[in-house]
């Protein structure tokens, strides 16, 4: 299984967009994150992170996301 740092750090640009459900901004972004994935293809990787679901994991304290 791959671990974020082992996706990040891969031969492929990888865009992470950390989001939740229930923030408005986020959803506002998500058909323009869908759209660049659409129009990249295989060019760059597009990882999607729940920040609810991961509130108590390291990526989110590290990256400081409320």
């Amino acid at each position: 299984m791959e671990t974020f740092n082992d996706i990040i750090s891969g031969d492929v640009l990888t865009l992470v967009d950390f989001y939740a459900t229930w923030c408005g901004p986020c959803r506002d972004m998500e058909p323009i994150i869908k759209n660049v994935e659409r129009q990249c293809g295989n060019s760059v990787d597009v990882l999607r992170v729940d920040i609810d679901q991961y509130e108590s994991v390291s990526l989110v304290q590290h990256f400081r996301i409320m």
